[in-house]
């Protein structure tokens, strides 16, 4: 078996957009250790590929939502490394990007992966989680709060659109029976 094999953790991920499609969502691997930057369209499910001994932030994109990123370090004990590894799966949800809120807790990632020797797995840092989670948790729910006062707007503004057609309706009849007497 060669050492190319098990030179990748392969990772595959599920993309969620809040209130849209995927189109337009794009995904970019930023190779903090060679400089490279690799960008590829989103897709709902996906497989990346990410080199070992390797640091990385992958950023999730689309026009009119916010960013989230993730940092993801392929670092791993070299006598590891040459064994098989597992397949670190995650998801992203994708938010839409509202006037006047605070998202700059979404400048940093919002979640670490480093390789764990106890577990000898890929694993969340459980203390930066700990770290950035309360203030991710309140962004989120001052998120969640503007989506449904954007959705009651949208659904009174498409109420008032039917009353007026309805209304338009009504004096159409009126307006034919004036004029015919039918």
């Amino acid at each position: 078996v060669s050492q190319s094999r098990y030179s990748r953790v392969s990772v595959p991920v599920k993309i969620k957009v809040e209130d849209g499609e995927i189109d337009g969502v794009t995904v970019v691997l930023r190779n903090l250790t060679s400089g490279e930057n690799n960008e590829v369209p989103g897709q709902q499910r996906m497989d990346l590929e990410l080199r070992l001994d390797n640091n990385y932030i992958i950023s999730f994109t689309k026009q009119g939502y916010i960013t989230k990123r993730i940092a993801f370090d392929t670092r791993m004990p070299a006598e590891r490394a040459k064994q098989e590894l597992y397949r670190f799966n995650f998801e992203v949800i994708l938010f839409p990007q509202y006037e006047g809120l605070n998202v700059v807790v979404f400048n940093q990632p919002v979640a670490k992966i480093f390789f764990d020797p106890l577990l000898d797995d890929f694993d969340y840092d459980t203390d930066y989680t700990k770290q950035i989670q309360s203030a991710l948790k309140k962004a989120e729910e001052e998120l969640v709060q503007r989506q449904k006062e954007e959705h009651k707007l949208a659904d009174e503004k498409k109420k008032a659109e039917q009353q007026q057609l309805v209304i338009a309706e009504k004096q159409k009849k009126e307006e034919l029976f004036i004029v015919t007497g039918k």
